[in-house]
């Protein structure tokens, strides 16, 4: 039976931190949202407990989406808590936990992606790029927008502002721009999650821009800064192309991480 971690449940919090702690890719996720948010409302933290204690999934609930982990590959304690809660809209996963519960839960467009790691000693020389560090937003919202097609109409700003920003000023979230001729046209995010793990993400450059380098540039200068804190990078990779992209900069697959959106029917 799931059970709700709540504030006074310090018990509960580190094992749920235990478990976090032994996933390469489920840990650094969950970690990141409980050091910026803790335990709201918004941001509830589940975990299923054998009666020796021992914890066998958790669960998190963080604005519509639901994160699993879970030492069981079907994980269908998961099933009772998903079915009666009618607010979430997606589940994320490893894969094989993710696609297991599809069907179940009447999900659609379910999909995959690399969960990879980086070896710890392949970086590019990044001498003689403008690379900088930034706490502005904005900005990195509009690039992300001109570099992807979408994200704008489907991002909640105020969400996103809100998530980000409470990151940033916990110290969990770096912003980072590389500069051509003083303008931004490439960034990367680097999230420090938990004590032994650092994220790569939001790897973009700018249409005019690509094809010269920029993106494996930035993504190879944000992998050394994880590597130097004396952490181990990771990122998730969405396209099986971009696997060449990432290849030689180090990172390797540790899994398959699964998402699903949830079908809501017309009564």
């Amino acid at each position: 039976m799931l059970k709700k971690i709540s504030y006074f449940s310090k018990n509960k919090e580190r094992a749920f931190l235990a478990f976090c702690n032994t996933d390469e890719i489920y840990g650094p996720r969950m970690y990141t949202i409980y050091k910026a948010h803790g335990i709201t409302p918004d941001t509830e933290f589940w975990l299923e407990e054998s009666l020796n204690g021992e914890v066998k999934g958790v669960l998190t609930r963080f604005y519509g989406t639901v994160y699993l982990a879970s030492i069981d590959t079907q994980g269908d304690f998961f099933l009772p808590f998903l079915k009666k809660n009618p607010y979430w809209a997606g589940i994320e996963g490893k894969a094989d936990l993710v696609e297991s519960l599809t069907q179940k839960l009447s999900l659609t467009a379910f999909e995959s992606s690399h969960a990879m790691i980086h070896d710890g000693i392949t970086f590019l020389h990044t001498d003689g790029y403008d690379i900088r560090k930034s706490e502005n937003l904005r900005p990195f919202f509009e690039l992300l927008s001109v570099c992807h097609e979408g994200f704008a109409e489907h991002t909640n700003y105020n969400i996103w502002y809100e998530d980000y920003a409470t990151r940033i000023m916990s110290g969990r979230t770096e912003l980072w721009y590389l500069y051509e001729k003083g303008t931004p046209v490439a960034c990367a995010t680097m999230n420090v999650t938990s004590d032994r793990h650092g994220v790569l993400g939001s790897v973009s450059t700018l249409p005019d821009y690509r094809g010269r380098g920029y993106g494996r540039i930035i993504s190879s200068f944000v992998t050394r800064r994880i590597t130097d804190l004396g952490l181990t990078a990771t990122l998730q990779c969405h396209e099986d192309s971009l696997l060449r992209f990432y290849h030689p900069l180090g990172y390797h697959t540790l899994c398959r991480w699964g998402m699903a959106e949830r079908v809501f029917r017309k009564k």
